[in-house]
């Protein structure tokens, strides 16, 4: 768009006159490129070739007038916008940082590769994140999966890439936590004076951390760090700034759209005039998709009209929006005390689970004021009174992010789909001196239980710090 000369040129940057020699220095600020300017070097060039492509080199521009200057109180080199799927997922860790670090894990060995591998099988698999049985073989992926495993990468390599096994696999990735901080903030929907202030300080300190993983290579450092990705974060929070949060740049919406336009394109075109015969069969899918769901929905609601009202009420209709902060969904048949004890003798946790729950409850519910049932001053759990085990549960709370109403979704499942399925949370809690304490914890057993007339939402819980 801005008729610049290519990567290889002097100043590569469309929107700065950075030097190619000086793209991974953050902490210098370079003249912007002008339209003015490249106007005035191309009438140069008109008159004299000589002199104006000696100018026009200086800020590696062609000589061709470009369209659209013709546009009125506009700015081509100000319009340009990064794409952060690309520039980031896919560019600067996709093709850059995960392919250094597969090189590392490489001449540790296949022990290393196969520990690495088990550890990303052995991630929890939450949702709207991509699980992955290996990735040390994995050489190209669509970038929302590339995003995935930057997210999962320093879980499950920080015991293989130790400082004593690998001091610059080591380096790397402190190079890559940085690179997450500043993703991190570029993904941000919403934004404050002091997000874009520690999204810049970032930049700066993953420019720091890269210089210490290229010192830490020594003679072993073959790769060019000067490339115009590396360089495009000097200009993302100037973009936000400008044009607001970064998905309204992003390809990332239109990414999962590869996939079906391909296949169309391959399975169900003749390769002549594909635009029209791509857009007549994406109609066809979009009809489709309607006519599917509203025979979905008509089905659905015979089902209902079969059930009788008590199927209705224990039916667990996870997509139905709710009004508390939780909800316990996937109903189990109800357990007693007795039972639960022998089900899960082998399990440390449930030790004298019944006398832990008795505490507990004695201690809880004067603190909320519930009063204890028949008058009662201590609670007693006999073996027969009974739990009834969820194996989900719905979180409303207000989003540290956006300050928006977001409901989080937690299993705590032993076969869901296939795999044992343990959330963890981050929860509120006392310390030793009664002041409150976040934590976070893994979700062991969710169940309900009824004191009096009161039923009670529980989990048991293992604490993940001290």
């Amino acid at each position: 768009m801005v008729l610049i000369r290519g990567l290889n040129s002097a100043c590569p940057c469309p929107i700065c006159l950075v030097p190619r020699e000086e793209l991974t220095d953050h902490s210098t600020t370079y003249p912007k490129c002008t339209v003015k300017d490249a106007q005035d070097r191309v009438e140069l060039w008109s008159r004299d070739h000589i002199a104006g492509e000696a100018e026009l080199k200086k800020q590696s521009l062609r000589p061709i007038k470009n369209a659209l200057w013709k546009v009125k109180l506009s700015n081509l080199h100000d319009a340009l916008s990064q794409d952060p799927l690309h520039v980031y997922h896919k560019g600067k860790f996709g093709d850059h940082l995960f392919d250094e670090f597969k090189k590392h894990v490489k001449a540790l060995g296949h022990a290393a590769e196969k520990t690495v591998d088990e550890q990303f099988d052995a991630f929890p698999r939450w949702r709207n994140l991509n699980h992955f049985d290996c990735i040390t073989n994995i050489y190209f992926t669509d970038s929302n999966k590339f995003q995935d495993i930057s997210r999962q990468i320093i879980y499950a390599a920080q015991n293989v890439l130790t400082r004593v096994e690998d001091e610059a696999g080591y380096a790397l990735l402190k190079c890559i936590v940085s690179y997450l901080h500043i993703d991190m903030y570029v993904s941000l929907d919403v934004h404050t004076e002091s997000t874009l202030a520690a999204g810049e300080a970032e930049i700066l300190v993953f420019q720091k951390l890269l210089d210490e993983y290229i010192e830490a290579l020594g003679d072993d450092a073959t790769k060019n760090w000067n490339f115009p990705k590396a360089h495009a974060s000097k200009h993302v929070f100037t973009d936000i700034r400008e044009k607001g949060a970064a998905r309204n740049f992003s390809t990332g919406p239109n990414e999962k759209q590869h996939g079906p336009i391909k296949r169309a394109y391959k399975l169900q075109t003749n390769g002549k005039d594909i635009t029209n015969q791509i857009l007549r069969l994406d109609h066809m899918t979009l009809v489709s998709g309607l006519i599917r769901s509203r025979v979905d929905y008509l089905d659905e609601e015979r089902r209902k009209v079969m059930l009788s009202e008590r199927e209705l009420e224990e039916e667990d209709l996870d997509d139905q929006p709710f009004g508390r902060h939780i909800h316990l969904g996937a109903p189990q048949h109800s357990l007693t005390l007795s039972q639960l004890k022998e089900e899960n003798a082998s399990k440390p946790a449930f030790a004298q689970f019944r006398k832990k729950l008795s505490l507990f409850l004695n201690n809880f519910l004067p603190a909320y004021n519930i009063p204890l049932p028949d008058g009662k001053t201590w609670l007693i759990l006999s073996a027969r009174d009974t739990v009834q085990e969820h194996r989900f549960l719905k979180v409303n709370y207000e989003s540290a992010v956006d300050w928006k109403l977001t409901t989080d979704y937690l299993w705590c499942n032993p076969s869901f789909h296939g795999h044992e399925q343990r959330d963890c949370a981050l929860i509120c809690t006392n310390d030793n001196d009664g002041n409150d304490k976040n934590i976070f914890v893994h979700i062991l057993f969710m169940f309900k239980h009824t004191v009096g007339s009161k039923v009670l939402d529980l989990t048991l819980v293992l604490p993940m710090d001290l």
